[in-house]
């Protein structure tokens, strides 16, 4: 199902049950996110009754990412009490007793990882508008839940809301897409710059960084597709 803007998106997933809206709206994110769609999609995908707060999960260059989704047919603020909920539901996934048996062997796979340096990324997609102080407040929670447990894991709370979907929504129409996949790189001196991009969704940092680090990313024609697609399309569109 393609759509025109966000508005558009919203009214046609407005006629569906919640259910179906939920999903519909979770596979067209992930379709654009990561590439994955079909059967690969549906193994993936595990809302329901008593899921954890995983409504779909994902493992990508050792990143681990987990995906709630909310739909609202009328776009509002979103709730700050319904993300820490949700955020204290994950937690209670991961450290005990995990209630989404489909999503078992992602749960175990990183249960194992916790005190290791990876990532996991909650990824909170809404149809609502999610401000700037919610989202430090949901990533200060998750911080605090990393410090009380101990964890060496890093955890990112990343907002996707109905302004996000508008962009990825011109993204997909444009073809800059799948989205660029996550690698990390040494800032040297630790010395950087970062313009946030709330408003923009152009999310920048301007640092100094190794040149063989840099070419240590482009080892074959893959890595070029996925980590430099999105830029490569923009200039060859001008």
């Amino acid at each position: 199902m393609s759509y025109h803007d966000a508005d558009e998106l919203i009214r046609k997933l407005s006629i569906m049950s919640s259910t179906e809206a939920t999903k519909q709206l979770t596979k067209f994110f992930v379709k654009a996110r990561f590439g994955i769609d079909g059967d690969d999609f549906h193994r993936r995908f595990v809302d329901g009754k008593d899921d954890g707060g995983i409504d779909f999960y994902n493992v990508e260059d050792g990143t681990y990412y987990i995906v709630q989704t909310k739909f609202s047919s009328s776009s509002q603020k979103a709730s700050l009490e319904l993300i820490l909920h949700e955020l204290a539901k994950i937690s209670n996934t991961i450290i005990g007793q995990n209630p989404n048996q489909r999503a078992d062997e992602f749960v175990n796979d990183l249960r194992r990882q916790l005190n290791k340096t990876c990532l996991l990324e909650i990824i909170w997609l809404t149809t609502d508008v999610i401000e700037q102080s919610t989202a430090l407040e949901a990533q200060k929670r998750l911080n605090e839940l990393k410090k009380s447990n101990n964890w060496g894991i890093e955890l990112d709370f990343v907002p996707f809301d109905a302004r996000s979907l508008d962009r990825m929504i011109f993204d997909v129409e444009h073809g800059y897409i799948p989205y660029t996949a996550r690698k990390r790189i040494e800032i040297l001196d630790r010395k950087y710059l970062v313009n946030s991009g709330y408003k923009t969704g152009l999310y920048s940092i301007v640092c100094s960084v190794r040149l063989v680090d840099m070419l240590k990313w482009l080892q074959s024609s893959e890595d070029v597709k996925r980590y430099l697609q999105k830029e490569r399309q923009r200039v060859q569109g001008r």
